[in-house]
């Protein structure tokens, strides 16, 4: 739901993604070769092999990020940083991302490395899929709503420092108010909240107000679907899943 600030179907929202990018003040960085490149180049001759694959692939460059891979693989005495765990994530090989971003190629790379585990669709933007669940929702003694999120990337991404493939978003939704916070996450090294992971408390961000007719308004009224089904006890009916 980095809108959740993470439907394919039906809904259309900025994304869970959005949020997060409030939340740890994240921007991608400008594109060009030169600054870029040269940043790059000096995070991997430090052996910052993590950061450097991952301003690579966020500026959308592969032939940087495969020049940081050739490097640090051909390293004969790695660094000390070497030992940080988030190197493995960042060098972490996975499933390859959708071949383009029309409907039917996201739909494809759902279907077949996407495990939906009671998780329902919601949305997909240019970093991956995000998704819902009523599993766990509740209501809270402020009369608001508890319910969770999940993002699927196609790629590693880095959030708040940890690089993975996946995660596990909690949300605070006020319903009456049209509003939402993203209480914590959990980041996952693996695509379908597997491998090692790590949690991040919060309060991640402040409430966040969906104007009429917005993308944020979209998503939390699917949030809001979702949890007061799920307090209800009633189904909130069939959600599209390839």
């Amino acid at each position: 739901m980095a809108s959740i600030s993470l439907p394919i179907a039906s809904i259309a929202v900025a994304g869970l993604l959005c949020l997060c990018s409030v939340a740890h003040g994240t921007e991608k960085p400008t594109t060009g070769r030169g600054p870029v490149s040269r940043q790059v180049e000096r995070l991997a001759a430090d052996g910052r092999c993590d950061k450097a694959l991952s301003l690579a692939r966020s500026v959308g460059s592969p032939r940087l990020a495969q020049k940081v891979r050739r490097h640090c693989r051909s390293t004969t005495t790695p660094p000390a940083s070497a030992t940080d765990p988030t190197l493995s994530l960042a060098l972490l090989e996975g499933p390859p991302p959708p071949k383009g971003s029309d409907e039917a190629q996201i739909q494809a790379w759902v279907t077949t490395y996407v495990k939906p585990d009671g998780w329902s669709l919601a949305d997909h933007d240019a970093q991956g899929v995000h998704m819902v669940t009523a599993s766990g929702a509740e209501l809270t003694t402020r009369s608001t709503l508890r319910v969770f999120g999940r993002e699927e990337l196609f790629q590693p991404a880095e959030r708040a420092g940890l690089v993975g493939r996946s995660d596990r978003q909690e949300f605070e939704v006020d319903c009456a108010s049209k509003r939402v916070r993203l209480i914590s996450m959990e980041i996952f090294r693996d695509n379908n909240l597997a491998g090692p992971s790590q949690q991040i408390p919060g309060p991640l961000t402040d409430w966040i107000t969906g104007r009429q007719g917005s993308h944020s308004a979209a998503q939390i009224e699917q949030l809001c679907r979702a949890g007061l089904h799920a307090v209800s006890g009633a189904s909130p009916g069939p959600t599209p899943f390839p």
